[in-house]
């Protein structure tokens, strides 16, 4: 998992580019990855739901939170 967050933030975040759609799809480590976060899914156990966060009227909300926006500051 380490790998692939830090390669996302290599190649997007530094670069201010956004991802593009299954931007790790045919790595192997990512294979592994979610067959191994899908075991680990299988056995858990749902202590508490907690429901999606809602918007506040006014509230600012950028639906891309890893690539800064044009007036961000960087």
């Amino acid at each position: 998992m380490l790998t692939l967050v830090s390669d996302f933030y290599v190649q997007y975040v530094l670069e201010g580019v956004e991802p593009p759609e299954r931007m790790f799809q045919g790595r192997k480590d990512h294979q592994e990855f979610v067959k191994a976060t899908a075991r680990l899914a299988r056995n858990a156990v749902v202590w508490e739901h907690i429901p999606r966060h809602l918007r506040l009227p006014g509230e600012a909300y950028d639906m891309r939170p890893f690539v800064p926006g044009q007036n961000a500051p960087q």
